[in-house]
């Protein structure tokens, strides 16, 4: 983006018009026959400056004839139906500068606030007005903390400075697409959730603002090619979220991109309702000159919040063997479950999209707080019902273990009919998996140094089957969530979690872990309706 420097923006636009008459004649020198000298005048308000080079001044108009004329706040123009905050009447009027002379209109901090500015300048007659972007810039470089406005001006008219609440569009739609998920209507205190904005930008592309039955704006600004542009998001969190869980927010600086996304990742951190506001904040700079800055606040986003809610409690210390009788001598807190939860969202199919095929939770996600697993071919989610399974255990869950391998599971009866359902095979009593026949598998080989995710279907001859699946499972600190279709469960009538550890042979002396409830023997927990 060069070396501007921006400062900050909001929701509502500030244009600043040149509306200018028949040009006067352009030719070197001052009516001494010299070129005129360099000077620089200010108005009364203090808040525009010409500083004007040396020789800008065509022959015929001496120094003295410059002027900068505050508007009085009741022959304020308005421009497109918004009263204009503030103008100015430059003399000689329709006065073309042999040198463009340099505008700067500050300061802008107190007046502009957190506002977007388009920088216009308009040719032609009053009759039939164009106007045309010019290269002005927003930068703070010499005006200490004080922003100003700053650039070009090669011709005298007048320059009125307009607020107001004109929305940016594209051709045809948004001027940047922006598919954002809804935040989940519930969410478990302490479970990660993920909140990405992806923005795709209409490049090339046009901005649209104002009625187009209106001579004084036009219908649309083309960027035209290769344009320049960054965003960033800022997301506020509410006093329910733990703001400390962010993964990172990113700001990209790309040639005409495809898109660019960011996001970040929250926890509940106590009961209660939870809410986010969102503001984009967007630099665009094409080659015609034309920099734009727009922001939204809560843009796109359909559900501002839900509600944080307390999983079910497990016992802390109760680790378990798949043979009854025998004591697990190596209890490790990363395999001991201590809070467990399931739900059930409906969701649409662009949020589907969004959130699981377009990479909220995609496959490649994998940073410092997060990783996502898929299993080797995982299936698209459909739009409907989500179930999520949450299971929290007592220690932090090793991403990379190199002696102990890991194995998290939610295990279903998928049709609640017992022939198919898994038979324990003496003498392993307790084992994990009993009484049901569909399995999800997220599982960490310490000797392969991979994660992994299956899903596997029991038959009544007791022989298991690798299936196809929407499952994601998502790794976060002590925590992990399942992400599973409903379409794959219509039948399911219970389900279990487990943890479970081992050194890779499944060895006595080292294996042992935790399911929901004393014991694997004990009934299934009911679906999440």
């Amino acid at each position: 983006m060069g070396s501007r420097r921006w400062r900050r923006c909001a929701p509502a636009w500030l244009a600043v018009m040149l509306a200018g008459g028949p040009g006067l004649s352009c030719g070197g020198g001052s009516d001494g026959g010299g070129k005129s000298p360099a000077f620089t005048l200010t108005s009364a308000d203090g808040v525009l400056t010409l500083s004007l080079p040396e020789g800008a001044l065509p022959a015929g108009v001496t120094q003295a004839e410059v002027k900068i004329t505050p508007v009085a706040p009741a022959g304020l123009p308005t421009v497109n139906g918004t009263p204009a905050d503030r103008a100015w009447v430059l003399a000689p009027d329709g006065l073309v500068l042999a040198t463009p002379a340099t505008m700067v209109l500050a300061p802008l901090t107190a007046e502009l606030g957190d506002s977007v500015v388009l920088v216009l300048h308009q040719s032609g007659s009053p009759a039939a007005p164009r106007l045309e972007v010019v290269a002005l810039e927003v930068s703070d470089a010499t005006m200490g903390d004080r922003a100003h406005l700053q650039g070009p001006l090669g011709h005298f008219s007048k320059v009125v400075w307009v607020h107001s609440t004109i929305g940016m569009t594209g051709t045809g739609s948004a001027v940047f697409d922006q598919p954002e998920p809804a935040p989940p209507p519930q969410v478990f205190v302490d479970q990660p959730f993920r909140i990405e904005t992806r923005m795709v930008p209409r490049v090339p592309g046009s901005v649209r603002y104002g009625d187009s039955s209106l001579a004084v704006l036009p219908t649309t600004l083309d960027w035209g090619e290769g344009s320049l542009w960054s965003v960033k998001s800022v997301m506020k969190p509410s006093s329910t979220l733990d703001p400390s869980a962010a993964i990172h927010n990113q700001v990209s600086d790309a040639v005409a991109p495809s898109e660019v996304s960011f996001d970040r990742v929250f926890k509940c951190r106590e009961v209660g309702p939870y809410s986010l506001s969102r503001t984009f904040e967007v630099d665009v700079e094409t080659e015609k000159g034309v920099i734009v800055r727009a922001s939204s606040t809560n843009f796109g986003m359909a559900r501002k919040g839900g509600t944080c809610v307390m999983p079910g409690a497990d016992p802390g210390g109760d680790a378990v063997d798949s043979v009854s009788t025998n004591v697990v001598r190596v209890a490790r807190p990363a395999a001991d479950l201590i809070a467990l939860g399931a739900r059930r969202e409906t969701m649409t199919a662009a949020e589907v999209a969004t959130t699981y095929n377009n990479s909220i939770y995609g496959c490649s996600v994998d940073t410092a707080d997060m990783k996502v697993v898929c299993p080797a071919s995982v299936q698209p989610m459909p739009a409907g019902d989500v179930l999520t399974f949450f299971l929290r255990v007592n220690a932090a869950i090793p991403r990379a273990d190199g002696a102990t391998s890991y194995i998290y599971s939610v295990v279903l009866d998928s049709d609640g009919a017992a022939p198919n359902n898994w038979r324990f095979v003496a003498p392993f009593d307790w084992d994990y998996f009993q009484g049901t026949d569909r399995w999800y598998q997220l599982a960490w080989n310490h000797t392969t140094r991979a994660w992994s995710l299956t899903a596997t279907q029991v038959d009544a001859s007791q022989q298991t089957t690798v299936v196809p699946t929407t499952a994601r499972a998502v790794l976060s600190g002590d925590s992990v969530v399942f992400h599973i279709s409903a379409s794959e469960l219509a039948a399911a009538t219970g389900y279990r979690l487990s943890a479970f550890g081992h050194d890779g042979n499944f060895t006595q002396a080292t294996r042992g872990g935790d399911v929901t409830g004393a014991n694997p023997t004990e009934a299934l927990l009911p679906m999440p309706q």
